[in-house]
């Protein structure tokens, strides 16, 4: 049986809402390169609008309101979501503690916060329907929102393109 030569496209940039494009045609015939083509058709999407951690969570910040969800690379690591336990109402968390707790059909994940706050708002339609952090995790799928302490978005966190790079370095 001949190789088949197949035709490649390589993310290059964002779109208007963060979503990965491609662009950049090259042409292989082997199965390590299709393996990078199904990863690379399927990469995870990253808005521009939001903040991220360098442990997966992003952040929506709004009047001194931070919103905050596990990103698409993060819940595409996960697999299934089957329970999400989420904070509770009126707790203080600083930078980096552990805030929340995510349970898949692969693992169980700890989520930490992204900045200094206090807990106002949990997101109660995770309770039953955890699969709203896989089929929406920027949108329905959010999991908490922390009245900020300071607020000013912190430099720790990460921009789209510093995200994505990180999520690249993660692949290889």
């Amino acid at each position: 049986m001949g190789e088949v030569s197949t035709v490649l496209f390589r993310p290059t940039g964002l779109d208007s809402r963060g979503a990965i494009i491609s662009a950049g045609v090259f042409v292989t015939a082997n199965h390590m390169a299709m393996k990078k083509l199904i990863r690379e058709l399927t990469m995870a999407e990253v808005r521009s609008n939001l903040k991220y951690a360098a442990t997966h969570e992003w952040i929506e910040v709004k009047d001194g309101v931070a919103t905050v969800g596990i990103t698409d690379y993060a819940q595409e690591a996960l697999g299934d979501v089957v329970f999400v336990e989420p904070p509770e109402l009126g707790q203080q968390f600083a930078v980096g503690d552990e805030i929340a707790v995510i349970e898949s059909v692969k693992a169980a994940s700890d989520i930490y916060s992204p900045v200094t706050g206090t807990v106002i708002t949990v997101n109660e339609a995770l309770e039953s329907d955890p699969e709203l952090v896989n089929s929406a995790p920027f949108d329905a799928g959010w999991i908490f929102k922390l009245q900020m302490s300071d607020p000013a978005t912190p430099v720790n966190l990460l921009s789209v393109e510093q995200y994505a790079e990180l999520c690249e370095a993660e692949e290889h």
